[in-house]
């Protein structure tokens, strides 16, 4: 949602220059008005969204805004581990999802949380839950 707003204020001149309106209209092969007007038509539906987390990820290597964006989501991330952990204890901290997978947001992450990738696929890890402490 950020990228598509900074794209849209850099196409309207309020703010600054970034790639990512060609990017994100390219990867959804529509304009940008037309990539807005889905995101309205289905606000619960997230698919459109999350489907554009890589092309941010992509160009911010080179466009100072898609960084800052990325920077953004792992301030936050992080302020839900370390929300978590103020409830439940110094626990570890492990990145799942495929938002890790994005190496900026990965990185900035595992610096503000001390994260480590997963030692086993999600799914693996629910069933040792379910299985109770003695697995």
């Amino acid at each position: 949602r950020m990228a598509l707003r900074a794209a849209l204020a850099a196409a309207d001149g309020t703010g600054p220059p970034t790639r990512l309106g060609d990017a994100l209209t390219e990867a959804a092969g529509v304009s940008l008005d037309e990539l807005v007007l889905r995101v309205q038509r289905s606000p619960g539906d997230r698919t459109v969204l999350t489907g554009l987390a890589p092309v941010v990820d992509r160009c911010a290597g080179e466009d100072p805004v898609a960084r800052s964006i990325l920077a953004e989501a792992a301030t936050a991330l992080a302020g839900l581990a370390a929300a978590l952990r103020r409830r439940l204890g110094e626990l570890p901290v492990a990145g799942v999802g495929g938002v890790f997978a994005m190496p900026a947001l990965w990185a900035a992450f595992r610096n503000a949380t001390g994260a480590v990738p997963p030692l086993a696929r999600p799914e693996v890890g629910a069933a040792l839950l379910a299985a109770g402490p003695d697995t």
